[in-house]
């Protein structure tokens, strides 16, 4: 029996930075007064984004991205987080790093996935750290480099990032960039099992059904 622990980088990642830009989006929908599941006007944000406005050019790239005006256009989405990564906004480097690494609306570039990935990263963004670490993990843009990914998904995994947590119990698993040791593995594999991620869960039940380090 093989344990199989994998890193669920692009749905899990992806869908917790549009959670979080679909609150900022409606905390601009209630600033206004309207119901948050109003229309919200994307014309007067395009205006604020062509006006130099990071957090309205990152909210339209959001728009792009997923379709909220009935148009997907990964491209323009790109050129929009482009706009708001050059003036400091971290979240929009993240997914300019994402759209960069999938090939979406840009030429696949892992360097530039990797780099746009490390300012997030450097901000504090936990997905940004994870993704980041998965990068040196498997050598993508970058010389593989287990120990960059354990400390990477190590900052994310104190962040209380559960695909991070999961990341980094494998590799406390397997003995890459850190001293192979089960009971980290385990515990790691715990604390996100507690929060029902289901990968973490299968992991720590082959470890309790195999007495491997339990």
């Amino acid at each position: 029996m093989e344990m199989n622990s994998t890193a669920f980088l692009c749905l899990t990642t992806l869908t917790a930075i549009l959670l979080r830009s679909f609150w900022l989006i409606a905390e601009e929908s209630t600033a206004r007064g309207q119901n948050q599941k109003a229309e919200i006007e994307i014309s007067l944000i395009r205006e604020r984004a062509r006006n130099g406005d990071p957090k309205a050019a990152y909210m339209l790239g959001w728009f792009y991205m997923t379709g909220q005006d009935g148009v997907t256009d990964y491209k323009k989405a790109a050129e929009w987080y482009q706009q708001a990564a050059v003036h400091g906004y971290p979240d929009a480097d993240f997914l300019l790093g994402y759209l960069y690494e999938q090939g979406k609306g840009v030429s696949r570039d892992y360097k530039k996935a990797l780099f746009h990935y490390t300012i997030a990263a450097q901000h504090g963004v936990a997905i940004a750290e994870n993704n980041l670490a998965s990068m040196y993990e498997r050598g993508e843009g970058v010389h593989k480099d287990f120990r960059e990914a354990a400390l990477w998904y190590r900052r994310a995994a104190d962040q209380g990032h559960l695909t991070a947590q999961c990341n980094l119990a494998s590799l406390y698993f397997r003995g890459n960039g850190v001293a192979q040791d089960y009971s980290q593995a385990a515990s790691w594999f715990r604390t996100a099992a507690e929060h029902g991620f289901a990968p973490a869960e299968e992991n720590l039940a082959w470890m309790y059904y195999t007495g491997t380090g339990l």
